[in-house]
């Protein structure tokens, strides 16, 4: 079968034989295995071991087997890049292991592979530059989930369809994934409606929200707090679309000294 070609970044490593490695890439094609046989002999065509979050451009062959259908089975690696900048920071490395888990836990759809890297190696590099990980986590969350048609109805009220102004602080239901307007929520919590489903949006908040769920929005100069808020917001938004808790985001959190509050009691409830 004739040689491919890709760039690809390494999401997870694990030992295939005494010699080898088995990667976990994510490339153009969607995220793939992919076979570097003696790849940890001190004479190896690939220039060492691979590490996670490690980018290169690699020429493999696809081969059928039983075990992993299909394997690609790396030939060379070139241009091999790391970021070393985020061992420089345990915050900057606990957001990258942050982006790392999300793209191995996400249903990445191939057609949408290509752009998924690409935002992945922005966040990386934003990181590496010392940019604040909950900030940049909140924009690579909300990205996603706005390519997955997923976004939060942040501009209506779900229950009477009127939009809020955005000058005073709002309610947004996690059950209904939008906006309750006070009568609405009244109503809702007579009817039974629990007060642990609602988060309030402060007024600076909810732009910050809407402009990181509007593609191409300039998003003007908002406080640390408020960035801090909103990728809580958006992490409880992913993990209620991934079905599943992220396990590196605590660490992430002690690390930045930002309190869960009322959003990690949330996702228990």
């Amino acid at each position: 079968m004739k040689d491919q070609h890709t760039i690809a970044l390494v999401l997870r490593t694990q030992p295939y034989s005494e010699t080898s490695q088995l990667l976990r890439v994510l490339g153009p094609e969607g995220i793939v295995n992919m076979l570097a046989r003696g790849i940890t002999r001190k004479t190896n065509r690939f220039g060492g071991p691979f590490d996670v979050l490690e980018i290169g451009e690699f020429t493999y062959r696809v081969k059928r087997t039983k075990e992993l259908n299909p394997l690609r089975e790396m030939i060379a690696a070139s241009h091999r890049e790391w970021f070393p900048g985020l061992r420089d920071s345990l915050q900057s490395y606990c957001g990258a292991e942050l982006i790392r888990e999300i793209l191995l836990s996400a249903p990445l759809p191939d057609a949408e592979a290509t752009e998924t890297l690409h935002l992945a190696l922005l966040a990386l590099r934003a990181l590496e530059e010392g940019k604040s990980p909950l900030a940049v986590g909140a924009r690579f969350i909300s990205t996603l989930l706005t390519n997955w048609g997923l976004p939060p109805e942040l501009y209506h009220c779900m229950a009477t369809g009127r939009e809020a102004s955005g000058k005073a602080s709002v309610e947004f239901s996690l059950r209904e994934q939008g906006l309750l307007s006070p009568p609405a929520v009244k109503r809702a919590l007579e009817e039974g409606h629990p007060e642990s489903d609602l988060i309030r949006l402060t007024p600076s908040l909810l732009a910050l929200l809407r402009g990181l769920f509007t593609s191409g929005a300039k998003l003007g100069a908002s406080q640390r707090s408020t960035w801090n808020e909103a990728f809580l917001f958006c992490e409880v938004q992913l993990q209620m679309a991934l079905g599943r808790t992220l396990q590196s985001t605590p660490l992430l959190l002690a690390e930045c000294k930002v309190s869960p509050g009322s959003y990690r009691a949330l996702m228990a409830a």
